[in-house]
């Protein structure tokens, strides 16, 4: 199989994959999104050592959507406001996954750790997922701040040196960065509301708009 998706850059390579052996081979395909996305953290747990098979799933779907208790809930293609600019900000080096992701799963035997992260860090995930969907945008960046502090706290081996910087840093305007994939390399996802003031800040490194 060819893919134009890049290897080792938190794109989702192998979740391409995962679902291109699943929509061209599966004899029984089923509708039921919970349960791809375990068949689906199977099949790429090939990769990584685990998976929670979301990679997989966005890429089979081919749409934006909300994992909530009572299932998969998919979202309008523009469910984005049009005041949140995304973009991809290359760190140009390659990042294997499976080490990261077994560095983490060591951390997360440490009681302490599991405790902060699951009481401070998944919450404010939640947060920012929950405020760029409803569009507040003011508590958005605000948890996507705090969400910035927390990347630094429990997943530092993720961040690369070469934007250190972007997580470490106050800025006048909005703008906060969080990690793709594993982190470790490949491409880190940059949010604004203000689209020159981020390029200004950007100008050492290749961006994406998406």
């Amino acid at each position: 199989m060819a893919s134009n998706v890049p290897s080792g850059y938190g794109l989702g390579s192998s979740g391409t994959l995962v679902a291109a052996v699943y929509d061209r081979y599966a004899f029984q395909k089923t509708d039921d999104y919970l349960q791809l996305k375990t068949l689906f953290g199977l099949m790429e747990s090939h990769f990584h050592g685990s998976s929670s098979g979301i990679d997989p799933l966005q890429c089979y779907l081919g749409k934006p959507f909300k994992i909530t208790p009572e299932g998969v809930q998919l979202l309008s293609d523009d469910f984005l406001k049009k005041n949140i600019h995304i973009c991809l900000i290359d760190t140009k080096i390659k990042s294997n996954t499976k080490p990261l992701v077994n560095h983490f799963k060591e951390q997360r035997e440490n009681s302490d750790f599991l405790n902060h992260f699951q009481t401070e860090y998944q919450p404010c995930v939640k947060t920012c997922i929950d405020t760029m969907i409803s569009g507040d945008n003011e508590l958005f960046f605000k948890s996507l701040k705090q969400l910035t502090q927390g990347q630094l706290q429990f997943l530092r081996p993720m961040i690369t040196d070469n934007t250190l910087g972007l997580f470490t840093s106050d800025y006048d305007f909005h703008f906060g960065v969080k990690i793709s994939g594993s982190g470790g390399g490949g491409y880190v996802l940059g949010f604004t509301d203000d689209v020159q003031k981020a390029s200004d800040l950007l100008l050492d490194f290749e961006v994406i708009w998406l």
